[in-house]
C-alpha cells in the first residue's frame, strides 16, 4: 500500500505544526516557571520565632537552679546524679543528665519545644 506523496507532505506538515505549537507552549510554561521561581526567591524565608533563653536562679546553699516561666517551673539538681524537672499545670517531667550544663540545655530544649508547639 503506497501513500501518495501529497498525503505524506500533508501529514508531515500537520505533525510539524503540532510539534511547533507544543514547543511554543513549553517555552511559555518555562517562562512562567522562571517568573514564579524569581518571585519565590525574592520572598523572605519563613523563620520560627525566637524563644528566649531560660533565666536560672541558683539556690543560695545547694546545687539547685530554678527557672520560673509562664508555663511552669524548671529546676536543675546537680547534687549527685544531675537531673532536671519541669513542673507545669498538668505535667510533671523528670529527666537525668550527665552534668548541670547538659541538664540546663535539655530543659531549654524542652521549653523551646513546648512554646513552639503552642504557636504552631
Amino acid at each position: 500500500m503506497d501513500i501518495p506523496q501529497k498525503d505524506i507532505r500533508e501529514i508531515l506538515h500537520v505533525a510539524y505544526r503540532e510539534v511547533t505549537q507544543t514547543l511554543s507552549a513549553l517555552r511559555e510554561y518555562d517562562e512562567h516557571c522562571m517568573q514564579a521561581k524569581n518571585i519565590l526567591e525574592s520572598c523572605p524565608s519563613p523563620t520560627l520565632p525566637q524563644v528566649r533563653p531560660l533565666v536560672w536562679v541558683k539556690h543560695p546553699t545547694a546545687e539547685i537552679w530554678r527557672c520560673y516561666t509562664i508555663i511552669g517551673q524548671y529546676m536543675v539538681f546537680a547534687i549527685s546524679a544531675p537531673t532536671w524537672d519541669f513542673d507545669g499545670i498538668k505535667d510533671r517531667t523528670t529527666r537525668t543528665a550527665l552534668n548541670e550544663t547538659e541538664a540546663k540545655a535539655a530543659a531549654q530544649a524542652d521549653y523551646t519545644r513546648r512554646i513552639l508547639s503552642a504557636l504552631a
